[in-house]
């Protein structure tokens, strides 16, 4: 396999056939200057082209770059041309994913709600939830069950302690009923939001599931915010018992990434009861509406002190893509590539051109006798 400006050639061995391209193009501009030559020789223009069309030059140079063009269609057709490879997917057991979810108060914010992903269905009206937060957390969990199926995915919540919602598993159906029914804003025991208590869990659950020569990985999906087991609000880069579980990780030799859910600004945190929108979480001393940020400051941090890939999800309405390659992140070199095979189309698009030029002289001729 050989690769050229993106396209792929099965059969580059007959790239040598490209040789006869400056071949052709000598002879064409050798029959070109002949009968340049002829004409002066035999005649003017006046004389010659008295009683009949006079040549259009211009129509002989786009045919002769047309048949130029055919030629190198049909070499690049023998090379068997394809598409450039793409992951399609992770190879079946070869990896082991537990995405650790931040479900805080914060996660219910509805930074989304212009920009959620055309595939990530239907919008509701405005008096039922969309586009929080912790919807684009499990849009994301729903692209990664699409990229590993038939791997092991386990999943953790986590806001003041984390909480296993599902162990590694193969079932894909039976954890996306989970993630459906069961994963949401507060779904996991206490206030606050520690995502070193989520890692914890996620490292005891590959410890239950200890299975040698396979990709481990981690995939924290927070807004950035990280309470210590004080429920103080801190950097995380200074908390002990982070750096613990980050030290276990490393023993273990398990991947993180790290995704970003939230966009910056004073955002408010809906409030919903019965189907319907009742106003915005408020203070209970004073009042005021709560607001939320999206902190990138701890997960910059921690991507740093692991060497983690982190995307913070930046969406507007326009674009409603999410870049995530998920077989790559997750798979590494174990991805599995797709070969889109483009013979038909280029040997289509070579008959087609080498018809009309075909076509082009034949009326030419019917012309000149007229």
């Amino acid at each position: 396999m050989v690769t050229i400006f993106g396209l792929g050639f099965t059969h580059p061995e007959y790239f040598w056939l490209l040789s006869l391209l400056p071949l052709a193009l000598l002879i064409l501009a050798g029959g070109w200057y002949a009968r340049r030559e002829a004409e002066k020789a035999y005649g003017d223009d006046e004389h010659m082209y008295k009683y009949g069309p006079k040549p259009r030059r211009w129509v002989d140079n786009v045919q002769s770059i047309g048949w130029c063009v055919v030629v190198l269609g049909i070499v690049l057709t023998a090379a068997g041309p394809t598409s450039n490879n793409t992951p399609v997917r992770v190879p079946e057991g070869t990896v082991q994913a537990i995405p650790v979810v931040d479900v805080s108060k914060s996660t219910g914010a509805e930074d989304y709600r212009e920009a959620m992903p055309a595939d990530a269905g239907e919008r509701p009206d405005i008096n039922s939830p969309w586009g929080r937060r912790i919807d684009m957390a499990k849009y994301q969990i729903y692209k990664i069950m699409k990229a590993i199926e038939g791997n092991q995915l386990g999943l953790v919540t986590y806001t003041e302690e984390g909480f296993a919602q599902g162990e590694l598993t193969t079932d894909f159906f039976a954890l996306r009923f989970v993630l459906e029914k069961w994963v949401d804003v507060g779904s996991a025991p206490g206030n606050g939001s520690n995502f070193a208590k989520g890692l914890e869990e996620a490292i005891a659950m590959f410890d239950r599931k200890k299975v040698d020569g396979k990709q481990k990985v981690i995939i924290l999906i927070s807004d950035g915010g990280f309470t210590n087991d004080k429920g103080e609000e801190i950097r995380a880069s200074g908390d002990e018992r982070l750096a613990k579980a980050l030290e276990e990780m490393r023993k273990r030799d398990i991947k993180l990434v790290i995704i970003g859910v939230g966009i910056p600004g004073k955002n408010a945190i809906p409030v919903y009861e019965g189907g319907k929108l009742q106003g915005y979480m408020k203070d209970e001393k004073s009042g005021e509406p709560i607001t939320t940020s999206f902190d990138a400051d701890n997960l910059r941090d921690l991507a740093a002190a692991t060497g983690a890939k982190f995307h913070h999800i930046e969406l507007d309405s326009a674009s409603q893509t999410v870049p995530i390659d998920w077989a790559n992140e997750l798979g590494g070199s174990r991805i599995e590539m797709k070969q889109t095979e483009l013979f038909l189309y280029f040997a289509g698009g070579t008959l087609a051109l080498g018809t009309l030029l075909v076509l082009l002289s034949l009326a030419r001729r019917v012309r000149s006798r007229k």
